[in-house]
């Protein structure tokens, strides 16, 4: 994994962005907006139609704002690992739906949701949540996989056209 230097002790991409997703979501909740992101409130906006941006700018610019000079792209090393890792996800989603593994299922569904969250894809990580709090005795909905892979494909076209700004 990349390394970089914050306040002079070196760690990787995935430390810095869990450290800036913390920030970002503790603002997020101060400012009140948990309740909008959670997997609660997911139905009520889809029933009103209410479009959601597939990334939440104010979590992509704290992103940048960690970017050292003379450094490498930190935003384009998070979106590259963020676009790897998910896409690994999505396929254990399918694969542990596929044998019905329960388990599986709700542990790649809370992996997904952590980092979902820690680059802004709030509407993303609500479905995760949505698929990770399906009860162990209740049949999986595949459609909610669909949406979830539907999402990835918005976030993906997002983060890249962040990245080129």
């Amino acid at each position: 994994a990349p390394t970089f230097r914050m306040c002079g002790v070196p760690g990787s991409v995935r430390t810095r962005s869990a450290h800036t997703a913390g920030t970002v979501r503790h603002r997020a909740v101060s400012a009140g907006s948990r309740g909008f992101r959670s997997g609660k409130n997911l139905a009520l906006r889809l029933a009103m139609n209410i479009a959601q941006p597939a990334l939440d700018s104010t979590v992509v610019e704290s992103i940048r704002g960690l970017q050292m000079p003379g450094e490498p792209n930190l935003l384009e090393q998070i979106t590259d690992a963020f676009l790897e890792d998910a896409q690994t996800r999505l396929a254990d989603l399918r694969q542990a739906m596929a044998s019905d593994d329960r388990a599986q299922i709700k542990s790649v569904a809370h992996s997904l949701k952590g980092m979902c969250g820690a680059i802004g894809a709030h509407h993303m990580a609500a479905l995760s949540v949505d698929l990770e709090r399906t009860p162990l005795t209740a049949p999986v909905e595949t459609g909610l996989l669909s949406q979830l892979e539907r999402e990835f494909t918005r976030v993906r076209a997002a983060l890249r056209a962040f990245v080129k700004v």
